[in-house]
């Protein structure tokens, strides 16, 4: 896997409560050519939604994902969540700079964008 000090970070928003969505573990996962996937580095969303920067010593080019656990986020709801974890694979080429995940989450739904 070809690595760069390029920076790829997360940060999740909360679309139920309109507000930034702090303590939502996440995770970067890269693809080996195995199809197996390795930890690159994990953390928890901050007060600002953010992970931080999750690439560890630089990321690779190629696929890679998000795995988000957002069960202890939503505890407090009457009802349990529809996707209480979820993943987003993306693909991101050696020479296509920083990514910044953005995730619009409800209880029963997400959506994403890359941001600036």
């Amino acid at each position: 896997m070809d690595r760069s000090t390029r920076v790829i970070d997360t940060y999740v928003l909360d679309s139920l409560r309109g507000g930034l969505a702090a303590g939502i573990p996440v995770r970067l996962e890269a693809e080996r050519p195995d199809g197996s996937w390795e930890v690159l580095g994990s953390g928890v969303t901050g007060t600002d939604g953010g992970s931080g920067d999750l690439s560890g010593a630089g990321a690779p080019s190629g696929s890679l994902r998000f795995v988000y656990d957002a069960r202890e986020y939503w505890s407090g709801l009457e009802r349990p969540p529809l996707f209480p974890r979820f993943t987003i694979a993306f693909e991101a080429p050696a020479d296509d700079g920083d990514y910044d995940l953005v995730v619009l989450l409800g209880p029963y739904g997400y959506t994403t964008y890359r941001g600036d």
